[in-house]
């Protein structure tokens, strides 16, 4: 079985994932490094590109003439770009999807998180 440790509780619930029903009674669990550095590769052998760490979306509009985003860059200076593609892939709170009006559809876990997992 497996062992989930969660942030602020020391409850520790074993989860037996052979007893689960379907034809896949199983968990594939990646590393968040590793997919990221994965898509990385991808990026970058597929389309030269590659990720700008440490620079901020602040603001993001889109009319007649395309999109225009400014942005913060690691060193603190402003930059206004205008991407043919913005892709909002910033998670929960997504500063794109701010920008845009759009609204989170998916669930927000306000309770425990999952900090590590233990296999036994």
């Amino acid at each position: 079985g497996f062992t989930f440790n969660f942030e602020n509780t020391d409850a520790k619930p074993l989860l037996d994932f052979s007893v689960l029903p379907g034809k896949y009674p199983f968990i594939t669990i990646y590393n968040q490094n590793e997919t990221e550095r994965v898509l990385r590769q991808h990026l970058e052998a597929t389309y030269s590109f590659q990720p700008e760490w440490g620079t901020q979306l602040l603001a993001l509009n889109q009319d007649e003439n395309g999109i225009r985003a400014e942005l913060r860059l690691k060193d603190g200076t402003k930059q206004t770009i205008a991407p043919r593609w913005v892709i909002g892939a910033d998670g929960v709170r997504s500063r794109v999807r701010e920008c845009l009006g759009i609204a989170y559809e998916g669930d927000d876990y306000e309770e425990n998180v999952l900090q590590m997992m233990d296999v036994g």
